[in-house]
């Protein structure tokens, strides 16, 4: 009878250690995973940065390329009118 509680009282401790040993394990991943998600979201928060500032540049390059082909449409008609003027003389 002895060496049967004996027995359940190792498995039980055996039991115990596992348990402990897996919950030690899973604590270290959380503090793994929570690091992970802290550099994830830095990272997340300088490519939010980065695409901010390329859309606001993307914006004001099309602008400005608008811009400039109005400018050059302007100077094309009147070049042609001075031309037109030319050709009646």
């Amino acid at each position: 009878m002895k060496a049967y509680i004996l027995t359940i009282l190792f498995i039980a401790m055996s039991m115990y250690m596992q348990l402990q040993n897996e919950v030690e394990e899973t604590g270290k991943r959380a503090v793994e995973m929570e690091e992970r998600i802290t550099s994830l979201r830095h990272d997340n928060e300088k490519l939010q940065l980065a695409n901010d500032t390329l859309t606001r540049n993307i914006s004001v390059l099309f602008n400005t390329a608008k811009l400039e082909i109005q400018r050059k449409d302007d100077q094309i008609k009147e070049l042609r009118q001075e031309l037109t003027r030319f050709k009646r003389k």
